[in-house]
């Protein structure tokens, strides 16, 4: 199944699930799955460049678990998918400038759904 999350905004995404026209569960896990395969390791490998790495684990923690809610889980997953894929608005292979719309994007994130993401998700994306 092609990821189309990366094509849609997660607010459209919700809406389609709302009238049925998306299964939740479905959409939810193949794009925790692409997740899942890709933002450990991007975030491992850029971590010494970006302050936000463990931010970006806490809110993979939280889209993790299962007590979060489905609209929830639904909008965090969008930082995620944008911190992954390669084309953004600007590369992340420009010094300075490359994670900076990652930053931005992150920190609305975190500013709308911040109380969501738990000092337990937080502690475990320490580890």
């Amino acid at each position: 199944m092609k990821l189309f999350a990366t094509r849609i905004s997660a607010e459209r995404r919700l809406a389609a699930v709302e009238r049925g026209d998306l299964p939740a569960t479905d959409t939810i896990a193949a794009e925790m799955r692409y997740v899942s395969a890709n933002l450990l390791a991007k975030a491992r490998a850029a971590a010494p460049r970006i302050p936000f790495a463990v931010d970006l684990v806490a809110i993979y923690k939280c889209v993790a678990d299962p007590r979060t809610p489905l609209r929830t889980r639904a909008a965090l997953l969008a930082p995620l998918i944008y911190f992954i894929v390669p084309t953004d608005a600007a590369p992340d292979i420009l010094p300075l400038l490359g994670y900076g719309d990652d930053a931005a994007i992150l920190t609305t994130f975190l500013a709308v759904l911040g109380k969501s993401i738990l000092p337990r998700h937080r502690a475990e994306a320490r580890k």
